[in-house]
């Protein structure tokens, strides 16, 4: 019988191990978080993801795009249209609207259409006694705005609850414990400089104690700066109510309210004529002047009455006589001058010609005309800025070129040898007699060939023709 009732005790199993009274990490680690769930997800390739996104499954660019609004949370990618054409009538964009969408989605986007469409419809019939109401109204003085925004906090109070200590406790965890800070942007040392330009010198009587202050200070700036990102990250998460909920937040401390109070506008009326009137008589903006704007800093750009690069290439070789200089630089502006009739003044005036802008045609005869005059007045003032523009750069090119002979004989205490070889510009011949020594042609000559080349340049903008009104 004892045999027996030992065979039995052999099919018991072994007795558990007894516990240390110490749990595990892998114990804490689950406690802590049934207790404080994430929210954060785990580090990928953007920084800071809320803990919601991983049940999303979107791609890194959809995340960043939906958590810049709780609001948008729900767009995608696959969602957006591809840009009509502005050439298609109504009919084909409607059609090629409709073709575009997949089955799947039709219905949702005949639903969202009708739904804008009715929404916009009821907005427009209840904006139009506001708009009318708002354009007779007077502005609010500031004794009024600041009763105002006061009458707004204290609705927003009223409709809002004090965070409990429950959620002052778990609001401040997450804060200090839930956003690493490898995960934000690193202070800049920047900041500090900045701060250090703000601080009075040291005092010679008391230097000890004025650096500890300092080192102290600038080690809150440091501490405030990253509890200052984690707070915002934290609140800015806490908008969707779905995390409230999940995180057990469900109230947070309010800011401090921020009043900005506007001051009475007594040029209202001056400002609203002015624009008024430039809106009608001044087309910097119109598309014609952009377009002529654009012509000319794509293919004009570099234009240059003297193209230097041609005296420094093999063709001519410096120095040149002062006789053939003057002809190298009259053939240069009156090359440039050719080419701003044919492909300059012709694509100015091939705007006006092709119009099609029905904002800058006025409806009157008699508007029209007066219009149309300032119009090509504005065309031409913004003409001749380019051409001004180009003889300006012309000058200071030519200048420049000049300009590398302007420390002249006088080499200083240090002989460069680089430069008893730079090329000289012109080419003077010697010539002596007797007892003197003549310049052939002379240096007064010389001068004047420079001076005549410069107002070569001037003279090559002049009577070039503009665009005129009829």
């Amino acid at each position: 019988m004892d045999d027996n009732f030992r065979g039995q005790r052999r099919l018991f199993p072994h007795p558990l191990p007894k516990l240390d009274g110490i749990p595990s990490e892998a114990y804490k680690e689950a406690l802590r978080r049934s207790e404080f769930p994430p929210i954060l997800a785990p580090p990928l390739w953007t920084r800071c993801v809320p803990f919601k996104e991983q049940f999303s499954h979107r791609t890194p660019s959809e995340s960043i795009g939906n958590n810049y609004s709780p609001r948008a949370k729900h767009l995608n990618i696959d969602r957006l249209k591809d840009k009509q054409h502005s050439s298609q009538s109504s009919s084909e964009k409607q059609a090629a609207g409709s073709s575009a969408c997949p089955p799947g989605r039709e219905k949702f986007s005949h639903h969202r259409r009708d739904k804008s469409s009715h929404a916009s419809s009821s907005s427009e019939a209840e904006q139009e006694p506001e708009n009318s109401e708002a354009a007779s109204s007077r502005p609010l003085s500031p004794g009024e705005q600041l009763d105002l925004m006061c009458r707004q906090e204290e609705e927003l109070r009223a409709s809002q609850t004090e965070p409990s200590d429950s959620d002052m406790e778990r609001y401040m965890y997450y804060i200090n414990n839930c956003i690493p800070i490898s995960e934000m942007a690193p202070y800049l040392h920047q900041h500090t400089v900045n701060i250090m330009k703000l601080l009075p010198p040291e005092p010679e009587d008391n230097k000890r104690d004025f650096q500890v202050l300092r080192e102290n200070l600038l080690e809150q700036a440091e501490q405030e700066y990253y509890f200052s990102n984690q707070k915002s990250i934290v609140d800015y998460i806490l908008m969707d109510p779905s995390e409230r909920q999940r995180l057990s937040i469900f109230s947070i401390p309010k800011p401090f309210p921020r009043r900005v109070i506007s001051a009475p506008v007594p040029w209202s009326l001056s400002y609203k004529e002015a624009r008024l009137w430039q809106s009608q008589h001044l087309f910097v903006t119109c598309p014609i002047m952009v377009q002529m704007q654009d012509f000319w800093n794509e293919r004009l750009s570099c234009l240059r009455f003297v193209k230097l690069e041609n005296l420094k290439s093999t063709t001519w070789s410096l120095p040149l006589p002062p006789s053939e200089f003057e002809q190298f630089v009259q053939r240069q502006c009156q090359a440039a001058r050719d080419e701003l009739l044919q492909s300059w003044l012709p694509f100015c005036a091939s705007l006006f010609v092709n119009l099609e802008s029905p904002s800058l045609i006025p409806s009157t005869k008699q508007a029209a005309h007066a219009g149309f005059q300032e119009i090509f007045s504005c065309a031409a003032a913004l003409m001749s800025l380019q051409l001004r523009g180009l003889v300006s750069a012309s000058l200071q090119d030519l200048q420049e070129f000049f300009m590398i002979h302007q420390q002249g004989n006088d080499f200083g205490e240090m002989f460069d040898e680089m430069k008893h070889i730079q090329p000289q510009t012109l080419l003077v011949e010697l010539q002596v007699e007797d007892t003197h020594i003549e310049f052939i042609p002379c240096l007064q000559e010389c001068w004047e060939v420079i001076h005549r080349a410069f107002m070569e340049i001037v003279k090559s903008a002049e009577k070039l023709p503009r665009v005129r009104g009829p």
